[in-house]
């Protein structure tokens, strides 16, 4: 989505507002117990910041636990920066593209801070979560059953991390907006 940091956040808020939630946390989570050679990983390496998308497979079957995580990392000069953001550094975009059906992510209208240290991974894990959509009985029912068994619906998916932040120097704030993403595919059981 294009646009500052400002603009993306009003839009998200708005999404927010105009509709009901359904299960908005973000679960902290140690990636490192994956093994290496089944990580599915993607990164954006932006100067002082590292944005990684992380999933453990890159094929899941029907039913199975999806796990998709954030991290960002800072590498700039200090031992450690506060950056303000919603209620997630992270907002994970999700499209279904055998069905062309998009999965909202919510973002509230409350700023937090966080402190990434220096080169230290900041991570979260992507909780499944859904905002109501539009009324067509082809994506209703694929989100009925996105929301309501484990794992995704069998399907393609890309998913895409998008971290937004600002960080305010005294004198100035930075926005700050970076974006990364994965394919994966949800078979069904045999």
């Amino acid at each position: 989505m294009k646009g500052g940091f400002d603009e993306n956040f009003a839009y998200f808020a708005s999404i927010y507002f105009n509709f009901s939630l359904i299960g908005c946390t973000q679960k902290e989570k140690n990636v490192e117990a994956m093994t290496e050679e089944d990580l599915v990983v993607s990164e954006t390496d932006a100067g002082d910041f590292i944005l990684r998308l992380v999933s453990k497979n890159a094929v899941y079957e029907a039913g199975e636990p999806i796990t998709i995580v954030g991290k960002l990392k800072y590498r700039g000069n200090k031992e450690e920066l506060v950056i303000t953001h919603a209620n997630s550094p992270f907002t994970f975009d999700i499209v279904e593209s055998t069905r062309g059906v998009e999965i909202p992510f919510a973002v509230t209208n409350t700023f937090r801070n966080t402190i990434l240290e220096y080169d230290q991974w900041y991570e979260e894990e992507y909780d499944k979560q859904a905002l109501p959509n539009d009324n067509n009985d082809k994506t209703a029912a694929f989100m009925n059953s996105y929301i309501k068994e484990e794992g995704f619906p069998p399907g393609e998916y890309e998913v895409e991390v998008r971290s937004e932040f600002m960080i305010n120097t005294g004198q100035t704030k930075e926005d700050h907006s970076y974006t990364t993403s994965i394919l994966l595919e949800v078979k069904e059981l045999n």
